[in-house]
């Protein structure tokens, strides 16, 4: 500190004299005293400010950063870097205004100086582009702005060394953009994503039979929205990623002529189509599928997105491995034209799919209000599972149709369904194990006790003598037929609704009827679910204990108000093999 508090001690008031201490001057003085006055005091506000700029430096050697080598510190922007890619402007240059160390560390840091953003003429000109050197350029413009449209011009020259080039636009004259991309015919070698998103309700643009002069052997991300590339285009053979969206006002584009681009694309890892085709309300519904089908062998990822009759036909003409992840996406019809257009084009669907997909070992429905989302998964070992369908944006209807002939092992539900769905699309399901709800579900209480009288559930309720081991051996033939004949599993979790409440009376007859009618349940969990009805639970949590192998209920989580712990035990969960 003392070398600190001597330089303080340097620039004290008195260590230097002031104009107004060494000229006698005032604002009456001679025009020529105040000018030599004037000149005094702004060399002294020069060497103050100096000064000062000295003392903030050897303030900024002091901290701890100063310990950082430059290459390390280096390092450190680069990170910083990748953290704010997404962010439109650049405020990872903002390092270079901390200090005079941060500044020199991040000029001689190309790569900082490699990420192009919309910013003026001069800016690229004089400052990203030489900075920069010679390492490879990441370009991202948004041609709607004039500024946009030159810096672009500016940034194809260096295409040569372009790694990332990204073009974005939504109000820019259709000509100069037409023009924009059919210059696009200069190599680059150094390319590797290209992405090109020019959005347009009533134009689709093309991109140059000659793209990049044929000479983009580095490319393999292709992303392009309102906007297509020509089926003789060598560059497909060596894509990996292709995404190609809102292609509906694409008017004389058929089917066949966008699997003749995924055709001289077979390298293809993943690939996502949105609203590729549009198909009119009036159209059959039973839509041709291609000749042949197209061989993606190397298929990871294939997303589909739009009308349900585009997604079936481009999927039945592809060719792919059991083991890619298929996702749909598609929007709650308007219209009842539409709708049955959908629910039929989901009947070939589901054959489709429950085709390719194999064996299901679970299906997952989650969502909010009137849109449910589901995620199918395969088992990829004994205790794990991968997921290979997701499926989004599609009315009941239309799930209900696409899910009937799947054969699911376990179905994990977070989302109110009515009980025509429960029952129609897996009452029915062989194979069925088990059934995990999250939330209320009154549906699939009632579910389960389809078929099951009112006089068949009073004699239920009213037999208190019946023991765990005692029950009849066979159904009552007059009886209607269960269903969900294979479920051997209930999860119930965080039912915490007061409307409806969980009714365990009518849970605990229906688990009671069906183990008589020779369907007992082998495991029933319940967790962290409150607001039962009755208040006084005692009589049907017994009467579920006596119709379940096993129970695992969270006695502490809900029931603990209004039971006995003690007879259920007071570690708070209660299996039927615990002493009582």
């Amino acid at each position: 500190m003392a070398p600190y508090r001597a330089d303080v001690q340097s620039l004290a008031p008195e260590s230097i004299p002031l104009p107004s201490t060494v000229i006698d001057v005032s604002c009456f003085s001679e025009r020529y005293v105040k000018r030599t006055a004037y000149s005094q005091i702004k060399k002294d506000i020069a060497t103050l400010k100096r000064s000062i700029l000295a003392l903030k430096e050897r303030y900024n050697t002091l901290n701890i950063t100063a310990r950082l080598p430059d290459e390390l510190l280096a390092q450190v922007f680069k990170w910083n870097l990748s953290m704010q890619l997404d962010d439109k402007k650049t405020p990872w240059l903002q390092v270079s205004g901390v200090c005079t160390v941060w500044r020199r560390v991040a000029l001689a840091c190309p790569h900082l100086w490699s990420f192009i953003r919309q910013r003026g003429m001069k800016w690229l000109k004089q400052v990203i582009l030489p900075r920069s050197m010679d390492v490879p350029l990441h370009i991202g413009v948004t041609l709607h702005r004039r500024q946009g449209l030159q810096g672009l011009l500016v940034a194809l020259k260096e295409i040569h060394r372009v790694r990332e080039l990204t073009v974005l636009d939504d109000a820019s004259d259709p000509v100069r953009i037409h023009n924009l991309l059919a210059g696009f015919t200069k190599a680059a070698p150094m390319l590797e994503i290209l992405n090109v998103n020019t959005w347009n309700l009533r134009i689709v643009y093309q991109l140059p039979d000659n793209l990049f002069n044929n000479a983009a052997p580095n490319l393999r991300t292709l992303r392009l929205t309102s906007c297509t590339i020509p089926p003789t285009c060598p560059l497909l053979s060596g894509l990996t990623t292709l995404v190609m969206d809102d292609l509906s006002s694409n008017e004389g584009k058929s089917l066949l002529q966008l699997m003749v681009v995924l055709a001289a694309a077979p390298n293809l890892e993943n690939l996502k189509l949105r609203n590729p085709i549009i198909f009119e309300y009036y159209d059959a519904p039973n839509l041709p599928s291609p000749a042949t089908r197209i061989s993606l062998l190397r298929l990871k990822r294939l997303v589909l997105g739009g009308e349900l009759a585009s997604s079936l036909s481009i999927l039945s003409g592809l060719n792919h491995p059991a083991t890619t992840q298929i996702e749909l996406s598609g929007y709650v019809p308007f219209g009842i034209m539409q709708s049955h257009r959908d629910i039929v084009a989901a009947r070939s669907l589901s054959d489709e799919l429950s085709s390719c997909l194999g064996s299901i070992h679970l299906l997952k429905i989650t969502g909010s209000k009137d849109h449910p989302i589901s995620d199918v998964y395969g088992r990829r070992g004994d205790d794990d599972s991968e997921r290979h369908l997701h499926i989004s944006h599609f009315s009941l209807d239309v799930l209900e149709t696409l899910f009937k002939p799947f054969r699911p092992e376990v179905l994990e539900v977070h989302y109110r369904l009515p009980v025509d769905f429960w029952l129609d699309t897996f009452g029915k399901t062989l194979g069925l194990k088990a059934i995990h709800i999250e939330g209320e579900a009154p549906e699939l209480i009632e579910a389960l006790g389809t078929s099951i009288s009112d006089a068949e559930l009073a004699i239920v309720a009213m037999d208190e003598h019946m023991s765990q081991g005692a029950l009849p051996p066979r159904p009552d033939p007059l009886r209607g037929h269960l269903r969900f004949n294979s479920l051997r599993s209930l999860q119930i979790r965080s039912w915490n609704g007061k409307a409806p409440a969980f009714d365990i009376t009518l849970l605990g007859n229906t688990l009671h009827a069906r183990a008589v009618r020779g369907f007992k349940l082998r495991q029933l969990s319940a967790k962290q679910c409150t607001h039962y009805l009755p208040t006084n639970a005692d009589e049907d949590v017994s009467r579920i204990f006596g119709a379940v192998e096993s129970v695992n209920w969270d006695v502490a989580g809900g029931l603990l108000p209004v039971v006995n712990e003690g007879t259920y035990g007071t570690v708070g969960r209660r299996r039927n093999s615990d002493p009582h």
